[in-house]
């Protein structure tokens, strides 16, 4: 992921699905957050930033929600995405054993029906930002 050069793949690619390592962000694990090598949520924007997906989905532990969604829904925003976050476990399935996924989903605006379908400002109040200019301001993945 971190040298894949997704600008050739612009205007192709609808649907973007990503998920990192979960050790970085899981509480069993060292809990390294955005610090750690196995945080990728930055080169997802990158990756977003170069082909612009009509729809990109993720999928971590909710362990260290917050800062996940710290850098990737103000970015994805900025990029014109109209984002949507929340923690879901499988137990609401039915599922004897709880395991609690995060789960995001953002939809370019005007992308996928006109509208995106996604309200801003849902469960986590984020806003839009960034300056229009369609940079993704997430941070380095270094």
């Amino acid at each position: 992921m971190l040298t894949f050069d997704a600008r050739p793949w612009r205007g192709l690619v609808h649907i973007l699905a990503s998920g990192d390592p979960c050790q970085d962000n899981s509480v069993a694990g060292k809990r390294a957050g955005s610090s750690g090598s196995r945080f990728l949520a930055p080169e997802v924007c990158r990756i977003c930033t170069e082909c612009r997906p009509d729809i990109v989905f993720r999928e971590n532990v909710p362990g260290n929600a917050s800062e996940q969604l710290e850098v990737i829904a103000p970015a994805l925003e900025g990029l014109g995405y109209r984002v949507a976050a929340g923690i879901f476990s499988s137990a609401r399935t039915g599922n004897t054993m709880r395991r609690e996924r995060l789960f995001v989903l953002a939809v370019a605006d005007g992308g996928i029906g006109g509208d995106g379908g996604l309200q801003r400002g849902g469960q986590f109040g984020f806003q839009p930002q960034g300056d229009g200019t369609g940079e993704c301001d997430a941070g380095s993945s270094d």
